[in-house]
């Protein structure tokens, strides 16, 4: 192994769901940090069928995507990892808001303002902020 050598790549998919010009954001158990609900790819699905399975699973609303337009996040967790996050734009078809308790410490509908304050990493706010603007919300 050479100094520096990315061993794995993780991709992660999930979905800036806005409903009411509010979007629903999560507080992971893992880390602490508030962003939109996403997780990791499974084999064989794709970055939008992962999105979906895992705003069902994190926060129990089914979605439709609405637009195929990704919104990319990449960084290093850790020296020999670089991890990807997709998110799209969605809207909820049905479900009831229920935490997924193993996951996720708290759920909640904010102002798109209030968003970009709370989103804890930088590089998530961008892409929020990049979203709003693609859509003329900012």
């Amino acid at each position: 192994m050479k100094k520096n050598e990315i061993i794995s790549h993780e991709i992660s998919c999930g979905a800036y769901i806005i409903d009411d010009k509010k979007v629903l954001l999560i507080k992971h158990k893992n880390g602490g940090h508030w962003d939109c609900p996403k997780g990791h790819m499974e084999i064989g699905e794709t970055k939008s069928q992962t999105a979906i399975r895992e705003v069902l699973e994190e926060t129990g609303l089914e979605i439709k995507i609405v637009s195929e337009k990704e919104y990319i996040v990449s960084y290093m967790p850790n020296t020999q990892t670089k991890k990807t996050v997709i998110f799209f734009e969605a809207e909820k078809v049905g479900g009831k808001l229920k935490k997924q308790e193993s996951e996720v410490i708290d759920i909640k509908w904010v102002s798109l303002e209030d968003a970009i304050n709370i989103i804890t990493f930088e590089e998530n706010k961008k892409a929020f902020k990049s979203f709003l603007k693609d859509k003329k919300m900012i």
